[in-house]
């Protein structure tokens, strides 16, 4: 599914770069050289941003799963 229509961003991409250690959702049209277009995508950006620093953060140290498998459990 697309993200950013625009911009041509699948979820895959946005996972991308969450996992090189984005944290903003402008950090991710940023590490895929691109800048966000209208705008409409971006509460659904933020929102998958959020939800993968939420799990991501609450990962206990040393746990090397990556926080989209543990959001799935």
């Amino acid at each position: 599914m697309h993200v950013c229509i625009c911009n041509a961003l699948p979820e895959r991409k946005v996972h991308q770069a969450l996992r090189a250690g984005v944290r903003t959702a402008e950090g991710v049209y940023a590490h895929h050289g691109c800048d966000v277009q209208c705008g409409k995508c971006l509460p659904a950006m933020r929102a998958v941003v959020d939800a993968y620093v939420t799990v991501a953060d609450r990962r206990a140290p040393g746990d090397d799963r990556d926080a989209l498998a543990a959001a799935a459990e």
